[in-house]
């Protein structure tokens, strides 16, 4: 599963983003679910890229996911049952989330980025079975 789209921002850092596109930069710290890069995405988006996955998470046990951080910021919210507009603010790291149904393993694989503050590469590893 990609990372979210950070559009004409990939690859700079918060303090290029907030001096070459200060509106931006205060329009995603006023409202960062909802805000969409130029060119690129929002959390919202990606909520919606991932309901697909969800629903199959739902339908599994013994789940491993390795992933970028906002993606598993919104899988996290999603199965710790937070709102929406908590999930990009979440603080996440490789962890285990235990549900009454299943156990998922969350993991961000660290690796060379051009995102700041995010990790690449990217994938979702679905695995049954597993401990």
């Amino acid at each position: 599963m990609d990372e979210l789209d950070s559009g004409v921002c990939d690859g700079m850092t918060y303090k290029e983003i907030a001096e070459k596109y200060p509106e931006d930069f205060k329009a995603r710290d006023d409202d960062k679910y909802n805000y969409r890069y130029r060119g690129g995405e929002s959390y919202r988006d990606v909520v919606i890229r991932l309901e697909p996955i969800i629903m199959e998470l739902e339908r599994s046990e013994n789940i491993l996911i390795v992933t970028h951080q906002a993606v598993l910021r919104c899988i996290y919210a999603y199965f710790k049952e937070k709102g929406q507009e908590e999930s990009p603010w979440m603080a996440v790291s490789a962890s285990i989330l235990d549900t009454s149904q299943k156990v998922v393993g969350l993991i961000i694989i660290s690796g060379t980025s051009s995102h700041p503050n995010q990790t690449d590469p990217t994938c979702l590893w679905h695995c049954r079975g597993a401990p």
